[in-house]
């Protein structure tokens, strides 16, 4: 999206509900968070985890999020801990 898509898109949303939102997934992150030990934060990502989280869209296509999805595929700062930064957020 560029320029006018983006004023357009932005204009059609509901800022009260993707607050909403936002706030749900900060509450969902925090739970899996307080469920993980140190061992699985320093647990990096298996080829099956690779795969699985390409396929499921979480990682954009996009040339801007390159550097994002290299580190999934490429597993470098793939730990656990790394990655839940951005793909909670």
């Amino acid at each position: 999206m560029e320029g006018e898509e983006i004023a357009s898109f932005s204009r059609q949303l509901d800022v009260k509900m993707l607050y909403q939102y936002a706030e749900a997934v900060m509450k969902s992150t925090k739970e899996i968070l307080k469920t993980l030990q140190y061992p699985d934060l320093k647990r990096g990502f298996t080829e099956a985890d690779k795969e699985r989280l390409s396929k499921s869209g979480c990682v954009s296509d996009r040339e801007n999020a390159a550097d994002k999805k290299q580190a999934v595929q490429a597993g470098t700062k793939g730990s656990i801990s790394d990655s839940l930064l951005w793909i909670f957020l």
